[in-house]
């Protein structure tokens, strides 16, 4: 039964795609040689040295006060806003 119903159905067929490879990469260069002990001593020597110890506790210091002030002030701010007295609202016609 069901292919009596699909007999009449057109049928769709989608061109099959064509695979593409990418072209081959150059070959790679060697690898440069291992560092010897010198090297090695010299570069954790660099990055093992703090720059400027007192002058980031200093920026950090100054940045946490000034955000620390803001929220002070807007939360000040906030409070004085919402503190409306109910007595200068206009009354509601009718109200009265």
């Amino acid at each position: 039964m069901i292919e009596e119903v699909l007999s009449g159905m057109p049928i769709f067929s989608q061109p099959a795609e064509e695979l593409v490879l990418p072209p081959k990469a150059p070959p790679v260069a060697d690898a440069p040689a291992a560092p010897d002990a010198e090297q090695v001593q010299a570069v954790d020597a660099v990055f093992a040295q703090d720059p400027e110890p007192v002058a980031t506790a200093a920026l950090g210091l100054w940045s946490s006060a000034m955000i620390l002030s803001d929220l002070l002030q807007g939360h000040l701010r906030q409070d004085t806003e919402e503190k409306e007295p109910d007595e200068e609202k206009e009354p509601l016609p009718g109200e009265e």
